[in-house]
């Protein structure tokens, strides 16, 4: 069962200055289904900034 992006946008607008990544073609397991976008999305927010296609809820 996927966990709806709606729900994911609504619990993101709850916290102040959130944003979120929908990442296409991930479900729970975006390290595993898509790499290539999941890493480099942790890298930029580890590294200060939002990742690339990030936007506020």
């Amino acid at each position: 069962m996927a966990f709806p992006l709606e729900g994911a946008r609504e619990w993101a607008a709850s916290i102040p200055g959130a944003r979120l990544l929908a990442i296409p073609g991930a479900g729970h397991a975006p390290h595993l289904e898509r790499p290539d976008l999941f890493f480099p999305a942790v890298d930029a927010f580890l590294a200060g900034g939002w990742p690339e296609g990030a936007s506020a809820p």
